[in-house]
């Protein structure tokens, strides 16, 4: 589960922002016979992983020459740790089921 927020011109597809913050990554022990989600009072401590940052992803459409400054100077910026393919599920797997898990993802090792 996490918070979203998403920025976008209304007339203009060329540079999309979503922003996910308060990150919580759920192991889910329900009883799919009765249940399709574990409830939050049968959650244990060890069944959530609060992953301690913000995830920012920033989609652009045509070529680099032509994507705004604003942006370059965002992305090269150190506000940033720039982390290629970052995946929240793979994240998610790797944290809460590392047990499970013999290759981790690069951004964990």
């Amino acid at each position: 589960q996490y918070l979203r927020a998403a920025f976008q011109l209304p007339d203009d597809n060329s540079v999309r922002i979503s922003l996910d913050t308060d990150l919580a990554l759920i192991r889910e022990r329900a009883d799919w016979k009765r249940e399709w989600y574990v409830p939050e009072e049968r959650l244990l401590e060890s069944d959530v992983h609060n992953f301690p940052y913000a995830v920012l992803e920033v989609k652009l459409q045509g070529v680099e020459e032509e994507r705004p400054k604003w942006v370059s100077e965002l992305m090269t910026s150190e506000l940033l740790i720039p982390r290629e393919k970052f995946s929240k599920f793979c994240h998610g797997c790797a944290v809460l089921y590392s047990d499970r898990i013999s290759l981790l993802p690069y951004w964990l090792e």
